[in-house]
């Protein structure tokens, strides 16, 4: 394992290692990570949104429910996504939009991003806004609402959702304001992926990765003096569940659940086969997976660019092709019909479907 040390903040583009400030021998056999997650309200809009898009969903046919939220949750290829900011300077704005465009110039995608207004200058959004300055819009927060996430393409736009209304963050760069992190474009390219519509590629069905959840049999409760649970006198050591509870995460059961086991959903179900180098997918240690460095799900490096796969997945999500973008349309536009005319449907869900469907109308 790596050893902690002292005094030091690195920040991948999916975590953050934070060192406390004594690195004993217990520091160094569990390394000290810190990842992205929703706020819990954030969290708990999504959960109950998608119980009522299930319960609608299952009168749409031609399209089974795992993959019916990826595609509402995709923007409509041509369409231009406009990104405003809450706080941060013009020179963050330039940064931040730079790395973010890589999903575009890179890929070459029949999508764009917005973040200028009609006179050159960075669109910007307040928490009094009753209309939408943009349908991404970014906060720095450092309080409950803190950390780095996003929401998860059109989701950004959803009144269904936390998050989704005009005066509130859509994603958030927890402390990009005060000073960018080592590694800070490879979380700007991560959370731009979430606002592309794209999922954890660790919770693809495809993944398999073995996550060791539970502690080694008989663990004891062991803390170092920062309070991460660590190895016990024994060398066995917390599972995820006890780790991620604890300092600094504090993840409920549910809250690790949501993070990383399998997606009943998933964006992988379009794209393809798992993928253990996106930039979707968090940069483990080792000793999260039952088998280690051996695990299909373990990389050794620190990812802060697009993958070959990921620029794929994105490419067959907004094709360049006039014509296989013309029947993606289509076809969406017929599952939101169907979306809006079921029995079940919400008043919720159907606001939303009724969002969506004039969006493809704009274009």
């Amino acid at each position: 394992m790596s050893r902690v040390v002292p005094r030091c903040w690195r920040s991948g583009s999916l975590l953050a290692l934070l060192c406390s400030g004594a690195a004993g021998a217990a520091a160094a056999d569990v390394p000290q990570f810190v990842f992205e997650a929703y706020p819990s309200d954030v969290l708990a809009s999504k959960q109950l949104y998608h119980q009522n898009l299930a319960a609608a969903g299952s009168a749409v046919q031609n399209v089974p429910f795992y993959l019916l939220v990826p595609q509402l949750q995709r923007w409509v290829p041509g369409q231009v996504v406009r990104v405003a900011f809450n706080g941060g300077s013009k020179d963050l704005h330039q940064r931040i939009a730079g790395v973010a465009n890589r999903w575009i110039t890179e890929t070459g995608i029949n999508l764009r991003f917005s973040f200028t207004d009609n006179a050159g200058n960075f669109r910007t959004w307040t928490t009094d806004d009753a209309v939408y300055a943009a349908e991404v819009r970014i906060a720095f927060y450092t309080d409950a609402r803190g950390g780095n996430w996003s929401h998860v393409g059109t989701d950004s736009t959803n009144v269904n959702l936390v998050g989704g209304l005009a005066g509130q963050a859509s994603m958030n760069l927890g402390g990009f304001d005060r000073q960018l992190p080592i590694g800070w474009e490879g979380t700007v390219l991560h959370e731009f992926g979430h606002a592309l519509g794209f999922e954890h590629e660790h919770q693809s069905p495809a993944g398999g990765c073995d996550f060791r959840f539970e502690d080694d049999p008989g663990y004891v409760a062991t803390t170092d003096a920062a309070g991460w649970y660590t190895v016990d006198a024994q060398g066995r050591r917390p599972g995820l569940y006890t780790y991620l509870g604890g300092y600094s995460n504090r993840w409920p059961r549910e809250k690790v659940d949501s993070n990383l086991k399998v997606l009943p959903v998933s964006s992988a179900f379009l794209v393809g086969a798992f993928d253990k180098n996106s930039i979707m997918k968090y940069q483990f240690p080792a000793f999260f997976f039952k088998a280690e460095g051996q695990s299909p799900c373990f990389t050794p490096n620190d990812n802060r660019k697009l993958s070959a796969e990921d620029i794929a997945g994105v490419r067959k999500t907004y094709p360049p092709d006039a014509n296989v973008a013309a029947t993606q349309i289509t076809e969406r536009r017929a599952t939101l019909t169907q979306l809006l005319n079921a029995p079940k449907a919400s008043a919720g869900v159907r606001t939303q479907t009724e969002a969506q469907l004039k969006a493809i109308a704009a274009q």
